[in-house]
């Protein structure tokens, strides 16, 4: 979570899409609050406010009841750990650099063979990787 406030204006920015937006809401209903500009694909909020009405602690506040870490045991658990993603990537280059090898020696069926290997060890890897690559 990252926080910073000056007189008049407040930024919040967090990995917490849902959290965000609850202070977007939150804020928009706010007396004395101009403006709030909400960057989701940056998970970035701006507010601009009448700093006589507000002070750091408000916003504080409101940061770390919506954005605060949960538990460890409320996380989702994860399916594909970083020894397993290890395993994956040494895979995914040893199945593909055997495979060139195989395809320059006209090896057809083990160029095929490993090929499969190598699409095996991609859709693990695409299955790691799958919510940075839809966000």
């Amino acid at each position: 979570m990252y926080f910073s406030f000056i007189p008049g204006r407040v930024r919040f920015r967090s990995e917490n899409r849902n959290g965000i937006q609850q202070i977007a809401q939150a804020t928009r209903d706010m007396p004395e609050v101009f403006e709030t500009v909400h960057n989701e694909r940056t998970g970035s909020l701006l507010v601009r406010f009448d700093s006589s009405a507000y002070d750091e602690s408000t916003f504080r506040l409101l940061a770390e009841s919506h954005l605060a870490p949960k538990s460890k045991s409320a996380n989702r658990t994860r399916l594909i750990g970083k020894p397993e993603m290890r395993v994956i990537k040494r895979g995914m280059l040893t199945s593909l650099a055997i495979s060139m090898i195989f395809a320059l020696l006209d090896k057809e069926k083990w160029h095929i063979f490993l090929g499969l290997f190598f699409l095996m060890f991609l859709s693990g890897h695409l299955y790691g990787y799958r919510n940075s690559l839809l966000a």
